[in-house]
């Protein structure tokens, strides 16, 4: 079995947790998803986001136990700072980390 596939063992029990077959990409899309709206560049961008969020903090910028929890955060809250993960995150990467993860389609 591809190594992906695999269930993920639980750090607090010996039972597997959950694995999403699919991978990010509800992470990616979801905000444009979860409010009815078309797929367009904008999402793409968001997208863009979520990854260059991960690779700046080693971290995801949208998590949770389930994925109402993240869709959740995905359309309500904003994640932490990069720059508050990641000190030695130069400025500019930052401000354009948040702008691809703008909540606002037209802010984006």
């Amino acid at each position: 079995m591809h190594w992906r596939l695999r269930p993920r063992r639980s750090p607090r029990s010996n039972s597997p947790a959950p694995v999403q077959p699919w991978g990010q990409w509800p992470i990616c899309l979801r905000s444009s998803l979860d409010r009815g709206e078309d797929l367009d560049a904008r999402s793409d961008v968001f997208s863009l986001g979520v990854v260059l969020y991960e690779m700046a903090t080693g971290h995801r910028a949208f998590d949770g136990n389930t994925s109402a929890v993240i869709f959740h955060a995905i359309l309500e809250r904003a994640p932490a700072a990069p720059s508050k993960l990641n000190p030695a995150l130069p400025p500019k990467l930052e401000e354009i980390i948040d702008k691809t993860l703008e909540k606002d389609l037209d802010m984006r």
